[in-house]
């Protein structure tokens, strides 16, 4: 089980579900149930980017080799792919082309 933090005094972990009530980026006062004594908290929280692939990308990730899968975007022609590329020449295989049908027009019929 994860603790929120540890008081500074004694170590003990302290689960707090009060923070959720409390304004990011500001102290507050709390009293360890442990030693007793008292010391000031703060959190923040950070932000979570979540991108929908347009409906134009949908095959993107099933059919193409160029598409960054861990990432979620197109790697074709940026610094990734030249490593990935050269990683690929290293040991013998061809370097990453996209796919025929590329909606972003590389290296295809789009």
């Amino acid at each position: 089980m994860a603790c929120d933090y540890r008081c500074p005094y004694c170590g003990n972990e302290i689960e707090d579900p009060d923070y959720w009530e409390m304004t990011p980026e500001y102290d507050y006062e709390v009293e360890c149930p442990e030693c007793e004594r008292e010391f000031q908290v703060s959190f923040c929280l950070d932000p979570v980017f979540s991108v929908k692939i347009p409906e134009e990308l949908k095959d993107c990730p099933c059919d193409c080799d160029a598409w960054d899968s861990i990432d979620g975007f197109c790697c074709y022609g940026t610094e990734e792919l030249k490593k990935r590329n050269a990683n690929r020449a290293r040991i013998g295989l061809p370097g990453i082309v996209p796919m025929s049908s590329c909606p972003l027009g590389h290296g295809g019929d789009a």
